[in-house]
């Protein structure tokens, strides 16, 4: 038995369960959110304007209806902050798109985007790849733009893309080497197939940002041996790094220790 798994078995024993909330508490709060979703509604009801202010506030309006479960609305919501992020030309806007297109295959129960792993294959559909050629036109007029080349890589990583994402993010490295997120998120589409080189990659991140919690706790899933090698030396050797890499994740983000390695998920700029 791996480490995590006993780790994770601890935390299951621990759960404990809340009281619940004085129901003129539920009432205020259930009050407070209508009259927070009538300004949402105002919102989207509202002219589009074609810019990252209107989007983005947009977008964040769009939980009310998610949360109120009006499906018809949440999607209209999100369609819309789509329809507006396509008449803006910036890596932002994109960002937020791609955001927004989640969540609309999210409440259809299809979302293509899963962590790269054993049976991951390479999904395209109209609508990321629509993001994918826009991001291919911004960095054709600025082929030094590390954060498009990073941010590319990520949607296509998420994908399971993952040759073209480690080309993207070959491009982000050798544009800027000292940027942290790069390297991280070259570290988990190799995790898979490559982990020695994935532990590299992890490395390097953290040389650069050493209070990057996600590479620490890879780092911990990769270097972590089988129990029962225990009494090998190097074994030994390697779980005490294994631990110390998992101490160093969980002090910098806390929610980890919720988590079962590997945390297989890319991180935008």
């Amino acid at each position: 038995m791996k480490f995590w798994q006993i780790t994770l078995l601890s935390l299951f024993l621990l759960i404990s369960v809340t009281c619940a909330e004085p129901s003129n508490s539920s009432s205020a709060k259930e009050e407070q959110e209508d009259r927070s979703c009538g300004q949402a509604a105002a919102v989207l009801d509202s002219d589009m304007k074609p810019n990252m202010s209107y989007a983005s506030n947009l977008y964040k309006n769009c939980s009310c209806f998610s949360k109120k479960k009006d499906l018809t609305r949440t999607r209209e919501c999100y369609e819309k902050v789509v329809s507006c992020c396509d008449k803006i030309s910036s890596l932002e806007a994109l960002d937020l798109q791609d955001d927004a297109v989640d969540y609309i295959y999210e409440l259809e129960g299809d979302l293509h985007k899963a962590a790269p792993g054993s049976n991951c294959s390479c999904s395209l559909n109209s609508s990321y790849d629509s993001i994918i050629s826009r991001y291919d036109q911004i960095l054709a007029n600025d082929s030094s733009n590390m954060v498009g080349w990073n941010n590319r890589g990520v949607l296509l990583g998420e994908l399971c893309c993952l040759n073209a994402s480690l080309q993207s993010f070959k491009q982000a490295i050798s544009i800027n080497s000292s940027a942290a997120e790069p390297w991280y998120n070259k570290g988990v589409a190799l995790y898979r197939n490559d982990p020695s080189q994935a532990l590299q990659c992890f490395n390097r991140s953290l040389e650069l940002d050493p209070e990057l919690a996600e590479a620490w706790f890879n780092r911990y899933a990769i270097l972590m041996p089988d129990m029962e090698d225990l009494h090998n030396p190097a074994s030994r050797l390697a779980y005490q790094e294994a631990l110390d890499s998992y101490l160093k994740a969980i002090a910098y983000k806390r929610e980890l220790e919720f988590y079962e390695p590997p945390y297989l998920v890319f991180k935008k700029i």
